[in-house]
C-alpha cells in the first residue's frame, strides 16, 4: 500500500519546483498549492518553506494574513461575504448577521457536513451591487477544486435585502446549491 504522505510530499515538490528561494515567489507558490488541492494542507506549509528556504512561521504568517487562502478544504458552496465599505454602508452587516443566524454558522466556518461555508472576503470592486455576497462552488470547474475560485469570483448575489439573504441562506441550508 502506498504511503499517502510520501505521495503528497512528492506532489508538493513537483508543484513547487519552479519557485526559487529569495525570489519573492511566496504568494505564487501558495496559490499554486491551493489551486491544486482547493486549500493549503497543513504539511504544505513546511514544503513551501523548504522550497523557498523560509521559516514555516513566515509561510503561515502569509497564509493567515491573506483572506483568500484557506487551510481547510472548501465546502461544496462557499458564501463570500463582502466586507468592503460600500457593502457595509448599505447594510452588509445585517446581511452577514442574518446568514450566520439562519445557517447557525459563524464567519470563517463550514457546516458540519461541509456543504456550506461562510467566508470574509475583501471587496472585489462590485460596489454597484452592494451589499453583496458571491457563491463559489467547490466542484464547479474541470481544472481543479480551486479553479473556479481563481477563474471567476463566483455567482454574485447583489443589492441584497435582509429578506433576500434569509431566503438564500434557507435555500442553502435545505441543500439547494443551485447557482
Amino acid at each position: 500500500m502506498p504511503d499517502l504522505k510520501v505521495d503528497q510530499r512528492a506532489q508538493y515538490r513537483q508543484l513547487l519546483q519552479e519557485f526559487k528561494p529569495d525570489s519573492g515567489h511566496l504568494l505564487a507558490a501558495l496559490h499554486k498549492i491551493q489551486h491544486h488541492f482547493g486549500y493549503i494542507p497543513p504539511d504544505a506549509v513546511n514544503a513551501v518553506g523548504a522550497q523557498l528556504r523560509m521559516p514555516a512561521a513566515a509561510v503561515f504568517g502569509a497564509i493567515s494574513f491573506y483572506s483568500e487562502f484557506r487551510t481547510t478544504p472548501p465546502p461544496e458552496v462557499l458564501i463570500n461575504w463582502c466586507s468592503g465599505p460600500a457593502c457595509r454602508n448599505k447594510g452588509g452587516e445585517d446581511i452577514r448577521r442574518v446568514i450566520e443566524a439562519v445557517l447557525a454558522l459563524p464567519m470563517e466556518a463550514n457546516s458540519a457536513d461541509e456543504r456550506v461555508g461562510l467566508h470574509l472576503a475583501q471587496c472585489e470592486g462590485s460596489c454597484e451591487y452592494a451589499p453583496l455576497v458571491w457563491l463559489r462552488y467547490r466542484d464547479g470547474h474541470e481544472d481543479g477544486p480551486d479553479a473556479v475560485l481563481v477563474a471567476e469570483r463566483g455567482v454574485v448575489h447583489g443589492r441584497l435585502k435582509v429578506s433576500d439573504a434569509v431566503a438564500l441562506a434557507r435555500r442553502l441550508k435545505a441543500g439547494d446549491n443551485t447557482p
